[in-house]
């Protein structure tokens, strides 16, 4: 329709109540503009043969007015269905309140808990569907949706707009002829992965139902599966469970006509011994899987070990490139400004280095720290042999340790104030109670990590960080008990190291911002 979204969102409050009007009678007749349901697939070639149209990237483009309506659709519908509970709890793409970091936690969480055994093994397969959502037949999601109870009107008003979908495809600004769409959902609106997530909702059951229990999370709850939308892991102690699980999903796949993209499909064993036993081979569909020593899930790299050394070797290579980025930045715009520098830093190469930093870190804080220090001793000129703690007197920045710490206290509030039936809640429980009891475990157990670095402060107060409301009460007495931890740290470092010993005799550690700088 040519209508950006400034115009709907500056719209006057006559505007907004005709527009409401419009939806309103649109639920009420049940009747639908037909050009709602019309998009262009603008193709973007992603790498390989150009001639084989698996290698384009399609973004949909549908009109405006249609999206602000599919929107409204999805809202009441993911209510409706949170309020039902017809969605898994292993399910956590988009749904309110789950992130990619509750399943990353989960998945690491789930390690820690199993791999305390002596000679456990977890065998992870870490399923990629080919094209899921365009794979999704509406009839078969019309008689699922119709199952679950959603009201006869939503399933109507959403039915007829895909009655008459149709989409044209723009490559090298050219348009094809409509192309109706009779095979699944449509791209680049909220509401498809609303139905997505309810499509595929009954595959937890359907692996229940044969007898696929998974590992254990509790001693009377067992995980046989992670979701994020249509990422999902299988979980499995043995070659027998994984087989298993794996002749389940292709007859879930067969009777739902999905895909499973058979390379980019891996199977990864977690185990604590250096030394692996030797891996049987892992069919699907008589196809073989291939395994692997590390996956990138949800953004994170999980090795075979469970630790996250990977992980620090990752973000580490993004925050590189990123860096890079910030110094093409600064020197197009010709700014000197030390808020500017910091401002680019903080925004581009921390985000992207503490990517869901407060699960994987804890154990790499240190080396962590290297990412900061580069940045300032290249802005700087100074020796890249220059400790640390140096750099960040002289600059007068915070440790990135104190933000991962600032990351965890919000998540640790976050995770205290879910109901006990939330997965990551039981996780934080088994964990909690594991510390209590196996102090042996430290290298696996995030509860024990976190308990170190706070009674490293001096102040044993961790015991109280399960009391939720002394949290959120004395979150910032907290962080700043922990900031002039980190300082005092720096300070003592200068004072008892022999490298330029001379350098303690002529600062005046000044740790303002040095904004002046």
């Amino acid at each position: 329709d040519n209508i950006p979204y400034e115009v709907y969102k500056s719209m006057p409050p006559e505007w907004e109540h005709y527009l409401l009007n419009l939806y309103n009678t649109i639920l009420a007749t049940e009747i639908l503009p037909k050009q709602w349901s019309r998009s262009k697939l603008n193709l973007m070639y992603k790498k390989g043969d150009k001639k084989d149209f698996d290698n384009y990237r399609g973004i949909s483009i549908l009109n405006n007015i249609t999206k602000l309506f599919t929107s409204i659709l999805a809202r009441r519908l993911l209510s409706w269905a949170e309020y039902m509970g017809v969605l898994p709890e292993e399910q956590a793409g988009f749904r309110e309140g789950r992130s990619c970091v509750d399943q990353i936690f989960t998945l690491a969480s789930l390690i820690s808990i199993n791999l305390k055994r002596k000679g456990a093994y977890i065998y992870a397969t870490f399923v990629d569907f080919k094209k899921a959502f365009d794979c999704v037949q509406h009839d078969l999601l019309w008689d699922k949706l119709f199952k679950m109870g959603v009201s006869g009107k939503m399933i109507r008003i959403i039915r007829i707009l895909y009655d008459n979908a149709v989409m044209q495809i723009k490559l090298h600004q050219e348009l094809s002829e409509e192309i109706e769409i009779s095979c699944g959902l449509l791209q680049g609106e909220s509401l498809s992965p609303a139905l997505f997530i309810l499509f595929i909702a009954d595959i937890v059951s359907f692996f229940k139902k044969n007898e696929a229990p998974g590992i254990k999370l509790t001693v009377s709850n067992d995980i046989n599966m992670l979701l994020f939308a249509d990422d999902l892991v299988l979980f499995g102690y043995s070659w027998h469970d994984a087989q298993k699980y794996l002749n389940i999903l292709a007859q879930y796949c067969k009777d739902n006509f999905l895909d499973v993209n058979i390379q980019k499909t891996k199977v990864l064993v977690f185990h604590k011994s250096p030394r692996t036993r030797k891996l049987k081979d892992l069919y699907f569909e008589r196809v073989k899987l291939s395994y692997t020593k590390s996956y990138i899930y949800l953004g994170v790299p999980f090795s075979s070990s469970g630790k996250f050394k990977d992980a620090l070797h990752h973000f580490s290579q993004k925050s590189i490139i990123a860096s890079v980025k910030v110094k093409d930045i600064l020197i197009k715009s010709k700014s000197d400004s030390w808020e500017t520098k910091m401002t680019l830093f903080d925004s581009m190469v921390s985000s992207a280095t503490l990517y869901c930093s407060e699960v994987w870190s804890l154990r790499y804080l240190e080396p962590l720290e290297a990412v900061q220090s580069k940045f300032l001793k290249t802005l700087f000129f100074w020796p890249q042999h220059t400790p640390h703690y140096r750099v960040r007197l002289e600059t007068g920045r915070a440790p990135l340790s104190l933000q991962v710490f600032k990351k965890v206290i919000k998540y640790w509030i976050k995770l205290l104030s879910l109901p006990n039936d939330r997965f990551v809640k039981q996780c934080l429980d088994v964990l909690c109670s594991s510390d209590n009891n196996d102090k042996h475990h430290i290298d696996y157990n995030w509860v024990t990590m976190i308990r170190l670095w706070t009674e490293a402060v001096g102040d044993p107060y961790f015991f109280h960080l399960m009391d939720r409301d002394y949290v959120l009460n004395n979150k910032n007495s907290i962080i700043l008990k922990m900031q002039n931890h980190l300082l005092s740290k720096d300070i003592n470092r200068v004072l008892n190291s022999k490298f330029a010993s001379s350098y303690r005799l002529i600062t005046d550690f000044n740790f303002s911002s040095h904004s002046h700088i």
